[in-house]
């Protein structure tokens, strides 16, 4: 035991060492679990202020949609029809000369402008809820409306607008890329006031704007997605190229 009593300061060291292992660990545990929890508080605060900034959006449009009642009268309605017809116009014009380089959005500019803030698991995760609220809208047959009284025609009605923009929404999404995001956006809000405008002749079916949001919240997400994954195999290559040099 005399011989062996040398070696009481390493077991010791090796003890404390153990326990401060431990209680590292333990410290390290509860950091992630809070850090979870307050993510998981962080993320509801977020959605909770921009549910509050769309419904502050949404009554600040009422009133000023009353106040221009008031103020123009009887001119009120000719004000909007007009601008309807200049809506129109303009979709048209774009069906039919096409969309110019004042659309295009290139792949850097995405990712400095669009991904600030987000990950590539981030985009992910945004897209497929997206994605999930999307066909949550079909599947319930929320996602535009009509003013016909009998039930089977009216959802016949909006089961057409329906079809006919979501067809127009997957055709490019399935030639989505970073640098024909800013193309297909305004391409598919072209449809959608299109769309809404032929909609009046079978009892003003149209589709509802929160719908073309989510829509155009998917084609952004899925090309930030494709922007990451084409950055990093962009990244992927030059490093096989550097170790191919080197």
């Amino acid at each position: 035991m005399e011989k062996l009593s040398q070696y009481q300061d390493v077991l010791d060291t090796e003890h404390y060492i153990a326990e401060r292992k431990s209680q590292v660990e333990s410290f390290v545990e509860a950091t992630k679990i809070e850090a979870e929890f307050m993510l998981e508080k962080i993320k509801a605060e977020i959605e909770n202020t921009r549910l509050y900034l769309e419904k502050l959006e949404k009554n600040s449009r009422l009133n000023l949609e009353a106040e221009a009642r008031e103020r123009l009268g009887a001119f009120y309605n000719q004000a909007v029809e007009q601008e309807n017809l200049a809506a129109i116009s303009k979709a048209l014009e774009n069906k039919i000369h096409g969309y110019g380089i004042q659309y295009l959005y290139p792949a850097q500019k995405l990712l400095e402008q669009l991904i600030e803030g987000y990950d590539e698991i981030h985009a992910v995760q945004q897209l497929k809820d997206v994605r999930r609220k999307i066909k949550n809208a079909i599947a319930a047959n929320t996602v535009g409306q009509c003013d016909y009284v009998e039930e089977n025609r009216r959802i016949s009605a909006i089961a057409l607008v329906t079809q006919v923009f979501n067809s127009k929404a997957d055709l490019y999404l399935s030639q989505l890329d970073p640098n024909t995001v800013g193309e297909f956006t305004q391409a598919l809000q072209d449809d959608f006031i299109l769309i809404n405008h032929y909609g009046v002749a079978f009892s003003h079916a149209r589709i509802h704007e929160s719908f073309l949001k989510l829509r155009l919240e998917e084609f952004k997400l899925a090309a930030l997605v494709l922007a990451f994954k084409a950055q990093q195999q962009a990244e992927k290559s030059e490093l096989q190229k550097q170790r191919i040099v080197g």
